[in-house]
């Protein structure tokens, strides 16, 4: 859906976030607050950098996600809307210092999210165990998921985006059948896992 930066941090690892509702997101163990920012259409380099509109300037109004006190975070549908009401584009490149004091946030950008497969590390040996695995709603109580490898990376990607809840999907008796998303394996035989890198 969309991929993300550090607001003033150094641009060092984007996340990939599939979920068009999302206003938050784990950078690392930390969660943050999903700001917008736009670049002008073809510039994403710093003189391109737009986080807030010209007219009112580097205020709470004028910012596109307010500023301090008055900071709303946004979806990728917003940010996407924002920019295109201005004539704007999402931004490619990092906008650090740009104004509006997204300091400790993560910001839009118009970067693809990589193929989700490639970011699952080789398949590996693993307990059978599936006492660390996840429902749909991200957490270990309820009904553990099970379906197909895919199923499982999309749900582990979501998971780990919005809640940083997953680092490993599991299959169940290493047959390709009923994979499972996991906050943690244990280790031995009778299942394999993947591990999830973005």
């Amino acid at each position: 859906m969309g991929n993300l930066e550090h607001g003033e941090d150094p641009y060092t690892e984007g996340r990939c976030v599939t979920d068009a509702s999302a206003t938050q997101v784990y950078v690392g163990s930390t969660q943050r607050y999903l700001a917008a920012q736009c670049c002008v259409v073809g510039d994403s380099s710093i003189s391109g950098c737009r986080r807030h509109d010209p007219t009112l300037g580097n205020t709470d109004a004028g910012c596109y996600s307010g500023k301090d006190s008055g900071f709303t975070a946004k979806t990728i549908l917003q940010t996407e809307a924002i920019c295109k009401a201005a004539g704007l584009e999402l931004c490619s490149g990092s906008c650090k210092a740009q104004g509006c004091n997204y300091a400790g946030k993560a910001v839009w950008t118009g970067l693809p999210c990589p193929e989700l497969a490639s970011c699952f590390g080789a398949e590996y040996a693993v307990s059978s165990s599936t006492s660390g695995c996840l429902a749909t709603s991200c957490t270990t109580s309820g009904t553990i998921f099970k379906g197909t490898m895919a199923e499982a990376m999309t749900l582990c990607q979501t998971c780990s985006s919005l809640h940083n809840t997953c680092s490993v999907i599991h299959d169940w008796g290493s047959d390709g059948k009923n994979w499972r998303a996991c906050q943690t394996v244990a280790s031995g035989t009778g299942a394999s896992a993947r591990a999830y890198a973005c």
